[in-house]
């Protein structure tokens, strides 16, 4: 039984964005003025509308100002 060769794809390097399911914050709108939310009652870990959890203090997944 024969088999064909097949080229391997190069390698790409992707630079991923994580975010921290830790960070808190104190604003409670996103640059666009949307609600933040919180997807754990009892705790500060807001998220913005599509449930992404903010990067820093008051930043968010992609380094944008919170209001």
């Amino acid at each position: 039984m024969a088999t064909k060769a097949t080229a391997a794809a190069p390698a790409v390097e992707e630079e991923l964005i994580t975010v921290d399911p830790q960070v808190t914050t104190t604003k409670t709108k996103d640059f666009l003025a949307r609600s933040l939310t919180n997807p754990t009652p009892g705790t500060s870990q807001a998220t913005d509308f599509l449930g992404r959890s903010v990067v820093a203090t008051d930043k968010d997944f992609l380094g944008r100002a919170l209001v």
